[in-house]
Formats: C-alpha cells, sequence, structure tokens
C-alpha cells in the first residue's frame, strides 16, 4: 500500500481515494499510520472494523484475489461483501463498517468469510460487534473445505414482475439467492428465504424466479452455496438484471427434428429463458402447450399434420414474449410400413420346445408392436416391447399335425400399417409315449389299523392307463377306478407285521411303468387271549355235567385254559388246541353252588370268566 493511496473511510459514504503518488513504505508502517489517521479523524464511524490479511505462508494476496461476505446477527438475511460501500481490501489490508448494515447493533454477533480466488485459502471470522469506534481483526488464511464457488449464473427479465436466476447446479449443494438494487453500493438481502436464517439451507435447485421485481427497476443478484455440512462458499459474481426489459427466449434445436405425419412423438425442445410458470410452442400452424422441464429444455408431443417442413418458435405465456424462430426446424414425413423380418416355416416333434424370436423395425422410428393371430394348444406370443417378441410351444402328444399363425409389426398409428406373415408349423408324431404312474413311495401302518392309499397314473397320449398290482397280502384290495386312479385297503391282523413288496403298475396295453412298492407292518404288541364265555352252569346230584371251554388269540398262540380248584370228582383237561373239556358227576353229598375261575393266558397276559355251578 502505498501512501499516494490512503483510505479514508466516512461515516455512511464511499471509499475516498488519494491521488497524490509518493514512495511505497512498508506495510506494517502503513497499518500504523492508517490507525494514527483514524485517531486523529473523526471519518471513521463507529463500529468500523479492519485488519491484515495473509495467507498461509504469510505472504500478501494480490489486489483482486480476496473476497469476503459479512453476516450480521448469525442471520444471513443481510449480507456485505468485499465491494459494498464502506468495505473493500487493498493491498493486505480489509475493512468494512458496521454502521453501514441496516441491522447492525453492538454487542450483536458477526461472522466474516473470507476466500483467496488465486489459491483456495479461507478463513471465518466469527466475533461480537464492538462498541468502541473501530477494531482490529488480523485475518490468516488456510485451508478449507467450503463449497466451490456458484459459476454460471446468469438472469432475464421474463415479466414485469418476474426475473428468471441461474446458475450452474453441484449435486448435493443448496443455494442462498440474494439481491439488491442496482443503483445502490450496499447491502444484499436474500429473497428465496426472507426471513434469512442460516439454518434455512436454501434450494436445491439450479433456477430461482424473483416475483417481487417492480417493473422498473435493475438489480443486483448473487449466489451463495452450502454444502450438506452447512459450509457456506463463497459468493458468486454479480449479475444485473433491468426488470423494465422483458428478455426474449431463445430457441436454439429441436431433437428428434422429424416425425411421421400421424404425430405422437415426444420431442425436445433446448435453449434459454422459458418461463417455467408456462410456454406455449407455435408448431407450423399449431399452438402446442409445453412442457417446462427446466429454463433451457422444453418438452411436447408432436400433434398430427401434413408431410413437410415447418417453422418452430416458443412463447413465454405471461409476457407473451416470443422467441427467435427455427426456420424448417422440424420435418413430418409420410408413413411408411413397418418391416417383419423374415421367419419361414417350422417343424418340431411333439413334446420338444418350439421357440421363434421375431422383429420388426420401422425407418419412421416407432417402435412396432409385435402381435399373433389364435395360437394352437398351449403356444404363447410375447411382444417384447422393443420391436422383437418371442413364440412358445411346447406341443403335447397330442399336437401332432400342421398349423397356420400369422405374425404382424403394426405402427400403431392412425391409420395404422401393418406387415405380417403366415408361418406355417409342422408337429411330427412322437410315436407311442408310456403312461407315468404318479410316485407312490414307501408305505406304513400298523396292524389291525387300515392302511389306505391313492395310486394315479397320466398318459402323455391321452389314453387312461389301466392300473394293476402283484400280488397283495391277505386281507389287502386294490381297485381300479377305471379314471387313471386307483385305491389300495388294507387293515392288516395281528400276525401280519413285516415288510411287504409290492408292484403297481400303469399299462396302456402297450407301454407300462412301475413302481415297487414297499409296505410296512409294524406290530401292534401283545394282545390278550379271549376266552369264549361260559355262563353260569347247573347239573343234578349223581348226573354227569359236561362242557366245553374254548380261547382263541389274535396274535395266532394257543392258550393255555386252567381253572381254579375243582370241587371233589370234577376235572378240566386242556386240549392243547384252544379248547378244554371239564365233566364232573356229584355225588349225593354235594349239592350246592359252586364258583370256579377259567382261565386263557398266553403265558403274559390272560383272560378269566367265574364260572358259577349249581348242583
Amino acid at each position: 500500500m502505498s501512501l499516494g493511496n490512503i483510505i479514508f473511510i466516512i461515516f455512511g459514504g464511499k471509499t475516498v481515494r488519494s491521488n497524490n503518488k509518493v514512495p511505497k513504505v512498508p506495510k506494517w508502517s502503513m497499518l500504523s499510520l492508517f490507525i494514527i489517521l483514524i485517531m486523529s479523524t473523526s471519518a471513521f464511524a463507529q463500529g468500523s472494523i479492519f485488519g491484515i490479511v495473509a495467507n498461509s505462508d504469510l505472504s500478501t494476496p494480490a489486489n483482486g484475489e480476496v473476497t469476503f461476505v459479512g453476516y450480521l446477527d448469525d442471520t444471513d438475511e443481510e449480507i456485505r461483501i468485499e465491494s459494498s460501500d464502506g468495505a473493500g481490501y487493498d493491498a493486505g489490508n480489509w475493512f468494512d463498517d458496521f454502521q453501514n448494515y441496516l441491522t447492525e447493533a453492538p454487542g450483536n454477533p458477526y461472522d466474516y468469510h473470507f476466500y483467496n480466488t488465486a489459491n483456495g485459502d479461507g478463513f471465518q471470522l466469527s466475533k461480537l460487534i464492538p462498541n468502541n469506534s473501530f477494531q482490529q481483526e488480523n485475518i490468516l488464511l488456510a485451508s478449507i473445505a467450503w463449497p466451490a464457488t456458484p459459476v454460471g449464473i446468469s438472469g432475464v427479465t421474463l415479466s414485469g414482475s418476474s426475473v428468471l436466476i441461474t446458475w450452474n447446479e453441484t449435486v448435493g449443494n443448496t443455494y442462498h439467492v440474494y439481491r439488491r438494487l442496482a443503483i445502490s453500493n450496499g447491502s444484499f438481502f436474500r429473497i428465496d428465504d426472507p426471513t434469512g436464517s442460516l439454518s434455512n439451507p436454501g434450494i436445491a435447485d439450479s433456477v430461482f424466479i424473483d416475483n417481487t421485481v417492480d417493473g422498473s427497476s435493475s438489480y443486483d443478484y448473487l449466489i451463495i452455496a452450502e454444502d450438506i455440512s452447512g459450509n457456506l462458499s463463497p459468493h458468486s459474481t454479480i449479475v444485473t438484471v433491468n426488470s423494465s426489459i422483458t428478455d426474449t427466449p431463445i430457441l436454439t434445436s429441436v431433437d428428434p427434428n422429424s416425425d411421421v405425419i400421424q404425430g405422437g412423438l415426444l420431442i425436445n425442445l433446448y435453449g434459454s429463458g422459458f418461463d417455467p410458470s408456462g410456454v406455449d410452442i407455435q408448431f407450423g400452424s399449431q399452438v402446442v402447450t409445453a412442457t417446462v422441464v427446466s429454463p433451457f429444455h422444453l418438452t411436447m408431443t408432436t400433434p398430427p399434420a401434413t408431410a413437410g417442413t415447418i417453422d418452430v418458435y416458443v412463447t413465454n405465456t405471461t409476457s407473451l414474449s416470443a422467441s427467435n424462430t427455427l426456420v424448417g426446424g422440424f420435418t413430418y414425413d409420410a408413413n411408411t410400413e413397418p418391416v417383419l423380418a423374415v421367419i419361414g416355416a417350422q417343424q418340431i416333434t411333439e413334446g420338444v420346445l418350439l421357440q421363434l424370436n421375431t422383429s420388426a423395425t420401422d425407418i419412421d422410428g416407432h417402435i412396432p408392436a409385435m402381435t399373433s393371430s389364435a395360437l394352437p394348444g398351449t403356444a404363447t406370443y410375447v411382444d417384447n416391447g422393443d420391436g422383437t417378441g418371442q413364440f412358445n410351444w411346447t406341443p403335447t402328444y397330442v399336437d401332432a399335425g400342421i398349423y397356420n399363425v400369422t405374425f404382424y409389426a403394426t405402427d400403431g398409428l392412425v391409420p395404422s400399417l401393418v406387415d405380417s406373415e403366415q408361418v406355417q408349423i409342422t408337429i411330427l408324431e412322437a410315436g407311442n409315449q408310456t403312461p407315468v404312474l404318479a410316485s407312490i413311495g414307501a408305505q406304513g401302518g400298523t396292524e389291525n389299523i387300515l392302511l389306505s392309499f391313492a395310486v394315479s397314473a397320466t398318459d402323455p397320449d391321452l389314453t387312461t392307463p389301466i392300473l394293476t398290482t402283484s400280488a397283495l397280502p391277505t386281507g389287502a384290495t386294490f381297485v381300479d377306478n377305471g379314471d387313471g386312479t386307483g385305491q389300495f385297503n388294507w387293515t392288516p391282523d395281528f400276525t401280519q407285521s413285516g415288510t411287504y413288496d409290492i408292484t403297481f403298475s400303469a399299462s396302456d396295453g402297450t407301454l407300462q411303468d412301475d413302481e415297487i412298492v414297499t409296505i410296512t407292518i409294524n406290530e401292534a404288541g401283545n394282545q390278550t387271549p379271549v376266552l369264549a364265555t361260559i355262563g353260569a352252569q347247573a347239573g343234578t346230584e349223581n348226573i354227569l355235567l359236561s362242557f366245553a371251554v374254548s380261547a382263541t388269540d389274535v396274535d395266532g398262540t394257543i392258550p393255555a385254559l386252567t381253572t381254579s380248584l375243582l370241587p371233589t370228582g370234577a376235572t378240566f383237561i386242556d386240549n392243547g388246541d384252544g379248547t378244554g373239556q371239564f365233566d364232573w358227576t356229584p355225588d349225593f353229598t354235594q349239592s350246592g353252588t359252586y364258583d370256579i375261575t377259567f382261565s386263557a393266558s398266553d403265558g403274559t397276559l390272560q383272560d378269566d370268566e367265574i364260572v358259577t355251578i349249581t348242583i
């Protein structure tokens, strides 16, 4: 800083510089002189702030390299930058005056964000507004992790009440938008969030419409980015927009720029200055309402028209401001027929998959719809939606024959054009097929409990199989229901525990499918013998009383027959075959009643009956 460039800060005013040229002096000496000048004059108002700015290597940033933004009261409703009245950077010294903030109050917090545009260093100064007439705050810049300075800012007037501001967006960042009157060189005020809270991250877009302009003034705009961590970027360049002059949109290209006369194609229009609130497109002789994707991008669906080229231009609906005209900007072509790729005759054998891939093209750019006539049997045909289709058919063993199927490719327009091919499909006889016996699997049961299961079979030739079995165990039955199903039933007795292999068969009279099914019958345990009822007996003295006794055992063993103590002269004989004989000729002294217990035992379990004999 030279003595010839002494800075005086006057309350409420702009920087005044002397044009006297004198030799340069060391910077620190100049700062002392700077302070002396402040203290010896009343030019500095209460609350002035200044200091030295140095890079991290203690070098001095060149003029034009340092920018800063000042925020008051922890808000960003009002900000000042290095070019605001009463503020600036010059040859290593920075300065500002809190009196130039409309919202300043001594003791309130403030933040200044300094940034060196040459090396990317920065510094955040956070303190309280001083009560004294000046405050020195030296700034040592250092490496920072702030968002990059927003670039690409531009502005156009959409109408007397709306200005469109756009910039290049960085994904993940949000943006604060500021404005001031262009005739002012003071503070900027936030307009995307009029409350001005720094807790509001701003807008996640690259577009902002200012609907508060007066239609006669010019305005300055700038942008500050905020990242996901809440770090604020240096401010963008300033763009000035005159709200009294409505800007016309600019149309640069149409893509694609041709369609068939039936229309219906979604196309893109590119340019700038498109009004997000609404745009009409003059498309030849027709007016079409467009979808505004962004101020630089529109989409629309082409209407039907006659063949030939047409002119295209865009009108912002609010201002009625029209763009330039793209002469011959779009071409309507006469519709041409889709072309179905040749398929040719097909041949396959019963039971074998036939798969056909079909395709079609349309030089008009439309994707043909792929369809077919009625399909045979279980055949299917799927339109893949990309100009291809797939036919699949596994003919059954009754489908031998010749089938004609017509495949179509249609452009779907009105009127539509179609290409088709009739394809002859020959299905060859595969010969007699073996019936298929459904798997039965091993079976299990227990003595004296019903074991029942169903059996079924099919025949690919659609005949009804005959169901049979090998020799069955005693008591088991198998019934062929005559419809391809059968039923096996068996209640094994107490002597039939064990394993049995039974062959089940399904036959068409020529070919046969078999399954050997292992049936395991579990032992139900030892069963109690059963003594046949004897009942009360009666006789007379000196006359023979004789009756038989018998017992059975479901386990197949022969029960042992016994009695309790018999009267004198009575006998009981176990015949050893499950029968016994009681004999007694009572004498003339044995009249009376006698209770005798008869028993049948297998050695473990026993059945008894007390028989009353009256003589």
